[in-house]
């Protein structure tokens, strides 16, 4: 966490900042990600996107958000 006044930046490789981008560039992945960001936890079935996606489709964008992030 940073402190006020605190200048220090996050370095984080390309290739990772690109995967995060093409992965969020998705409307559903992005709308998965704030529905997970906004909660304390979460449970797939709980995700509003299971009105248009099925469960295996939601289970493949957790996925690539998942592994994204973790890339590097």
């Amino acid at each position: 966490m940073q402190k006020k006044g605190d200048k220090s930046s996050v370095i984080m490789p390309e290739a990772q900042f690109r995967a995060i981008g093409r992965a969020l560039a998705d409307p559903h992945r992005f709308a998965i990600l704030q529905q997970v960001a906004a909660a304390a936890g979460m449970a797939c079935a709980s995700l509003q996107e299971h009105a248009v996606l099925s469960p295996a489709t939601i289970s493949h964008h957790t996925s690539d958000l998942m592994i994204s992030y973790w890339s590097a």
